[in-house]
């Protein structure tokens, strides 16, 4: 109750800007999600707020711009989904599957790449769930891949059959966090420095 009083009393008299450090690290969702939806009012009213936020789920809900540091220095300052499509891996997709062997789970992987040769396999648990990544710059592709995953008009009765061992899949952007790893990296902070 505390920090929801701290934040209220910041906006008396109407300031133009607002400095919140960390303002929801140690609270519950319940109560972060109130404060959320408090800074989107404030923000509507003109408010400028900068947040200072090791939670990126915060950052990416609330902020404009957002800006990575690291070590003391700004490394990326841009739009989420700016930094997203620069930084991140690209659009993953996620085929869950269902009664599928290592022979069909195999096929699967192949017809995938047939219709799409620049995708690349993130994970491959063999009977469970195969993972893909495909740049952002590839997305006309990758919705013709879904088209194909889809509309079973548009497959032959094998591609048919084959795909029906998918039980659903899931189609996500580059999180925050996978940006913010990126640039932070240790490996990628020593060969910028060498």
């Amino acid at each position: 109750m505390r920090r929801r009083v701290t934040i209220a009393l910041s906006t008396v008299g109407n300031p133009e800007l607002i400095v919140f450090d960390e303002p929801t690290t140690g609270l519950d969702p319940e109560t972060r999600h109130h404060i959320w939806n408090f800074f989107n009012k404030i923000k509507h009213k003109g408010i400028t707020i900068i947040l200072s936020t090791h939670i990126l789920e915060e950052a990416d809900t609330l902020c404009g711009r957002i800006g990575i540091m690291n070590e003391g220095k700004l490394v990326a300052a841009a739009t989420s989904t700016e930094l997203k499509n620069r930084f991140g891996k690209g659009f993953r997709l996620n085929l869950n599957l269902k009664n599928c062997t290592e022979e069909s789970n195999r096929s699967i992987v192949e017809l995938i790449r047939s219709k799409m040769k620049e995708i690349e396999l993130l994970d491959n648990l063999s009977g469970y769930v195969i993972s893909f990544v495909a740049k952002v710059s590839l997305i006309t592709e990758l919705r013709d891949l879904l088209r194909f995953l889809e509309d079973t008009s548009l497959q032959n009765e094998e591609e048919s059959a084959l795909l029906s061992n998918i039980e659903n899949l899931s189609l996500s952007n580059s999180s925050l966090e996978e940006v913010f790893m990126e640039l932070t990296s240790e490996e990628k902070q020593t060969n910028q420095r060498n």
